[in-house]
């Protein structure tokens, strides 16, 4: 299922020293630490796509995809995608004039062409006002529609496609926090007893009696509001 929604960039309230431009800056690494450069655009987009989607088991093309997509966490949930147009123009109706040709060059080396030092493209971060989003770009098609006596382009429309990138690290900080599958732990609430996390955490009350032996817990029915408790996968049978 995929939803789409539209939106205008521009936040009311913007932090202090947000980019009032969206801003493309581009990164070697997957930790967004080793900075190549970035590019602000000449005119901002006046809307964006989202496109969120889930996949079942009928989605994946193939026996190995669906395989994989299992073996990794957070693998059932598709990046986001996103996509806007932003337009280029060396008229000098709006003010700032740019060179049309050498801005999307410019543009292309900083997020799809190949980086021989990592043998792959770049990584990205998207960031305009309060605003920002770590991807790859997918796409990028540009239309040039008006052109001086020289066959100089004068004006671009450019329309930029991109994938949200997510390390394994940030897979593992997404995941639910309270599945029964996954080991983590919780800190206890006013008013939380070890039946009654078991119930939200596994489904039953049941399973309050390994929790507590898992924990080192004599007396489970005085938990202390702010108390550390290790909630781990159980067996169940």
């Amino acid at each position: 299922t995929y939803f789409r929604q539209k939106n205008c960039f521009q936040i009311p309230k913007m932090a202090k020293n947000s980019p009032k431009k969206l801003t493309i800056t581009a990164f070697k690494d997957p930790k967004f630490k080793s900075k190549v450069g970035s590019i602000s655009l000449q005119i901002n987009p006046k809307e964006y796509t989202w496109e969120h989607s889930a996949k079942g088991d009928r989605d994946f093309g193939t026996k190995k995809e669906l395989n994989e997509s299992r073996s990794r966490p957070f693998g059932q949930l598709s990046p986001q995608k996103m996509n806007f147009d932003f337009w280029l123009d060396a008229t000098g109706a709006i003010g700032n004039v740019v060179n049309i040709t050498d801005t999307i060059k410019e543009f292309r080396k900083l997020t799809c062409d190949y980086n021989g030092e990592t043998h792959g493209i770049n990584y990205l971060t998207l960031a305009w006002g309060n605003f920002t989003f770590r991807c790859q770009l997918t796409s990028l098609k540009v239309k040039y529609t008006l052109f001086n006596s020289k066959g100089i382009p004068l004006r671009a429309s450019c329309s930029a496609n991109f994938i949200e990138f997510i390390d394994n690290a940030s897979l593992n900080a997404k995941r639910n926090k309270s599945s029964p599958d996954l080991t983590h732990v919780y800190t206890v609430k006013v008013g939380d007893t070890l039946p009654n996390i078991s119930f939200n955490t596994y489904g039953s009350t049941k399973y309050y009696l390994q929790l507590a032996e898992e924990n080192g817990l004599t007396n489970f029915r005085q938990l202390q509001a702010g108390q550390k408790i290790t909630l781990p996968p159980l067996d169940k049978s």
